[in-house]
């Protein structure tokens, strides 16, 4: 009997002690997941880096695209973050998120990612080059079956760090869309 109630204390302190199997599993998904949130980061920076506005607006999801003066946030955009030189060669980000699954299938799924660090040179107006410093945080609806127009990203936040913020897109949350 001893031996029953010793095993079932070590049973119990070695499963309390490892957390949830579940989690370690996650954790691994969310490693894959990982490399498309790498994806979407690169292509942001892209976007800024090639002055492509239209690719940019392309990551927004429809909704979004939609409002009213979404067009002049894109200009306030790249006036607000321009690039000549892009200096920085990895991107490192940090993540957070959630969603909901039914039956092992995601029919939500979003993440607010953040570049805390990017380098950028700009020509200034007498045309040296300065070092400038930014962070860019998303959210990016991925998956959202009840409405595919809220796919996509839903707003970025531009910082000069520590000088100055600028938003492109809307920070409502998704509940406060409407058909």
């Amino acid at each position: 009997m001893k031996k029953i109630v010793f095993l079932l204390f070590i049973l119990m302190i070695t499963l309390s002690s490892c957390g949830n199997p579940l989690d370690t599993f996650n954790n691994i998904l969310s490693a894959g997941e990982s490399e498309k949130i790498t994806k979407m980061s690169n292509d942001i920076i892209k976007c800024f880096t090639e002055k492509d506005k239209e690719s940019l607006k392309m990551l927004f999801c429809e909704q979004v695209r939609k409002t009213p003066g979404f067009e002049e946030e894109i200009d306030k955009a790249f006036e607000y973050c321009k690039v000549d030189i892009y200096t920085t060669s990895n991107i490192n980000f940090s993540a957070s998120g959630g969603g909901h699954k039914e039956y092992g299938k995601y029919l939500e799924w979003y993440v607010g990612p953040e570049i805390p660090y990017f380098a950028i040179l700009t020509e200034n107006d007498s045309g040296e080059f300065e070092c400038k410093y930014y962070s860019i945080s998303y959210y990016w609806q991925i998956i959202y079956e009840a409405d595919k127009t809220l796919e996509g990203l839903h707003y970025i936040t531009l910082e000069l760090l520590n000088v100055d913020t600028l938003v492109i897109g809307t920070m409502t949350s998704i509940t406060n869309y409407g058909p």
